[in-house]
């Protein structure tokens, strides 16, 4: 079966990740080394790497897989489905501390459906981290972003990016 090369040299761990700032990195260590995150926000331009953040960040946190759910708002964005996948999810008992929500794409989240997030944020605090990313972050209700920590990410080096590609064409 062929695959996307996007999804087969997706970053799985912080060696495989262009890291946009030094900080940034040095959050994300911290995370990883604590297997503890907050609410994490993270906006800016397509392609620079917020989804694969998110995901390997919510899979090195959570101790089963099954402690993690990964929603593409841009398909499914009704306040219905965000209400019923949610809270099917994070009603259910976490089999590590907490479960963990991402959020792809949520820019395109209606304000209904942004609305029962922001109570879900709130509810489920002890047991439940949401990560959230977005292209366009003035599109988010501010009363959402204010129980996130956020992080703005910017385009990567052309530098970093070629010297990443061209050791995938080797891979290949």
């Amino acid at each position: 079966m062929k695959e996307f090369w996007t999804e087969k040299y997706r970053p799985s761990s912080p060696l495989d990740y262009i890291f946009h700032d030094n900080a940034l990195k040095q959050q994300v260590d911290e995370f990883l080394s604590t297997k503890n995150i907050p609410n994490l926000f993270f906006s800016g331009s397509p392609g620079t790497g917020k989804s694969s953040l998110a995901r390997f960040l919510g899979k090195s946190v959570v101790e089963d897989i099954q402690d993690l759910k990964i929603i593409n708002a841009s398909i499914n964005n009704k306040v219905e489905f965000i209400d019923n996948t949610i809270r099917e999810f994070i009603s259910t008992y976490s089999i590590g501390p907490y479960k963990v929500v991402i959020l792809e794409e949520a820019d395109y989240l209606s304000l209904s459906a942004q609305a029962v997030l922001r109570s879900y944020t709130e509810d489920y605090s002890d047991s439940v981290r949401f990560i959230i990313t977005c292209n366009y972050s003035n599109k988010i209700m501010p009363a959402i972003k204010s129980r996130f920590i956020k992080f703005e990410f910017e385009n990567l080096p052309y530098e970093d990016i070629a010297s990443s590609l061209v050791t995938i064409l080797k891979k290949e």
